[in-house]
C-alpha cells in the first residue's frame, strides 16, 4: 500500500512528453517548408495510432505504453498544431467556419464515441483506447476549440468562452498535477487509514 504514495508523482509522466514535444516540434518547423508541413503533421497523426496498435499486439504492456510514449501520444499535439496553422491561414479559417455544423458533429460523435468506451469500462490500456479513443479524444479537444473560436453568437459560444470555463482552463494543469495528492490524503483522512488505489470509490 505505501506503493501509493509514489503514485501522487504520476502524473508528472505527461511533462516528459511535453518536454519532448518541445524538443520536437521546433524542428519540424525549422526545417520543414510551410508548404509541406501540414502534410508532414498529418501523416505523424497518422502513425501514432499504428503505433499503439503495434505495441498493443506485440505485447503484454503494449496497451500501457502505447498511453505514455511520444510517438503514440503525439497525435493529440500534432492535431492541435495542424489546428493552430488553420486557423492562421485565412482561406483554411473561412473554410472550417463555413463548415462549422461539420465540426459539431465531430465534437458530438467523438463525445459519443468516449461515452460508449467509457461504460465498456474501456480505459487507459485498453484495446479501445488503444486503436481509436486516444485519437478520438484529440479530435473532441479541437473540434472543441474550434468551435469556441469559429461558432457563431449562440448558446454554444456562448457556453465555450464563458469566462468560468477560461478560468479552469488556466488553473486545470495545476488541478492535473495536484488531484492524486489531494484524492490520497481525502483517502486518508476521510478512510482514517493509509491510502490506497481502492479507496477512491469510497470517498
Amino acid at each position: 500500500e505505501g506503493k501509493f504514495g509514489a503514485q501522487w508523482l504520476g502524473a508528472t509522466w505527461s511533462l516528459a512528453v511535453e518536454e519532448q514535444f518541445y524538443l520536437v516540434l521546433p524542428l519540424l518547423v525549422r526545417f520543414v517548408s510551410l508548404r509541406w508541413l501540414p502534410g508532414v503533421l498529418a501523416s505523424l497523426v497518422v502513425v501514432a495510432p499504428l503505433a499503439r496498435i503495434a505495441l498493443y499486439e506485440s505485447s503484454t504492456s503494449g496497451g500501457f505504453a502505447g498511453y505514455l510514449l511520444l510517438p503514440t501520444r503525439w497525435d493529440a499535439l500534432f492535431l492541435g498544431v495542424l489546428g493552430s496553422i488553420a486557423l492562421r491561414n485565412q482561406i483554411a479559417r473561412v473554410w472550417l467556419a463555413s463548415h462549422v455544423r461539420a465540426i459539431r458533429w465531430v465534437w458530438l460523435s467523438s463525445g459519443a464515441f468516449l461515452a460508449v468506451l467509457l461504460l465498456l469500462g474501456q480505459g487507459i490500456g485498453s484495446k479501445g483506447m488503444t486503436y481509436g479513443g486516444h485519437t478520438v479524444l484529440a479530435c473532441l479537444a479541437l473540434s472543441t476549440i474550434l468551435l469556441g473560436v469559429l461558432s457563431p453568437p449562440g448558446y454554444l459560444r456562448s457556453l465555450l468562452r464563458s469566462p468560468w470555463l477560461i478560468w479552469l482552463g488556466s488553473v486545470s494543469y495545476g488541478i492535473y498535477l495536484l488531484h492524486l495528492p489531494v484524492l490520497g490524503l481525502l483517502q486518508a483522512w476521510l478512510l482514517d487509514g493509509i491510502p490506497h488505489p481502492s479507496h477512491a470509490a469510497r470517498v
